[in-house]
């Protein structure tokens, strides 16, 4: 085994110098072992984090998407933040049905999944222009695609 000075542990005589390297040696060992026990706890935890950041995420687009509607922004801006805050669920299904599944709180997926027609509707009653129509149609898509996800795996009770 290489130290990180280069030398190797088989060739160490017993000097000041040793007894430095030997210790940085200890010190990265412990180092590893640390890192090596934190792995078994980091699971958790990084999903948890990961839960968290989701939610963070989401709070501020529907602030963002909130503070549109009281500004009179495009529709196709509106869309657009609906869009996002709905791929943003898409891309962390698996760690909001992990989380979910985990501490046995629906109350975000519930949310996701009733709130997905009402945006439906609020959009398709503005809807003007082809533009904003194929803009619509794509956002319903991934609406209904992650009610679908949420439904399957989260409220129904097969899983």
């Amino acid at each position: 085994m290489n130290l990180r000075s280069g030398r190797r542990l088989s060739n160490l005589r017993r000097d000041s110098r040793n007894y430095e390297e030997f210790n940085e040696r200890r010190k990265y060992q412990k180092e590893l072992e640390e890192t090596f026990y934190d792995e078994e706890e980091t699971e958790e935890t990084k999903l948890k984090k990961k839960y968290h950041n989701v939610c963070h995420q989401t709070q501020h687009l529907l602030y963002l998407n909130k503070f549109q509607k009281e500004n009179n922004h495009s529709l196709t801006d509106k869309i657009n933040t609906i869009m996002e805050l709905y791929e943003l669920f898409r891309y962390n299904i698996d760690y909001i049905i992990l989380y979910t599944k985990n501490k046995k709180d629906k109350r975000l997926p519930e949310a996701i999944f009733n709130k997905g027609p009402e945006l439906c509707k609020e959009m398709a009653s503005s809807v003007r222009t082809r533009k904003e129509q194929k803009l619509y149609e794509k956002c319903k898509e991934d609406i209904n695609w992650v009610r679908y996800l949420i439904d399957y795996y989260i409220l129904s009770d097969n899983n």
